[in-house]
């Protein structure tokens, strides 16, 4: 177990047809990269379905900053926050590509229709969503803390607006 560093992991059904292992004593999974990639055979991304208010839960229980090694070859998991709301990280292996999750991150994925998207959280493109998403709320928060309720909302009215602008940077220039 990458965290609790148990060595051995206990076989475990996610779903039905995802095999994974468990750490006994912390309850984190661990999904080998062939056993994912099989799940996902008859599986696509759908965003149309997430549920946006499930993305405003607050996980409970932060990740540490301590590194993790993969429990199949060892090597160091890389980590990525898994964003749409979900304050939490997701470890990936980047030799084995095999998918650390720590206790309870499986059933928030699923619950946010993640679950079939594991790896896209890997990738720049989803990482820059989130980035996006983490700015945008500083900048909310930071616009209702410096100006009154009413100016507030005339702002973000307006910043929502100009934001389904095809011609953007343009009105930005005036």
């Amino acid at each position: 177990c990458p965290v609790c560093k148990i060595e051995e992991l206990n076989p475990v059904e996610l779903e039905g047809d995802l095999q994974a292992f468990e750490c006994p004593k912390c309850k984190g999974n661990f999904i080998p990269y062939f056993n994912y990639q099989k799940f996902l055979e008859n599986r696509t991304l759908n965003m149309d379905i997430i549920d946006k208010v499930k993305f405003n839960k607050v996980f409970n229980n932060k990740d540490d900053d301590t590194l993790k090694n993969c429990p199949e070859c060892g090597k160091v998991l890389i980590a990525r926050k898994a964003g749409f709301g979900l304050e939490f990280y997701i470890e990936k292996c980047g030799h084995c590509s095999g998918i650390w999750l720590d206790n309870n991150e499986w059933n928030f994925l699923k619950e946010s229709n993640l679950e079939n998207n594991i790896y896209y959280i890997f990738s720049s493109s989803w990482q820059n969503y989130v980035h996006k998403q983490e700015v945008h709320e500083i900048k909310i928060n930071n616009i209702k803390k410096y100006f009154s309720d009413e100016q507030s909302e005339k702002i973000i009215d307006f910043l929502d607006w100009l934001d389904n602008q095809e011609n953007k940077r343009e009105i930005q220039t005036y």
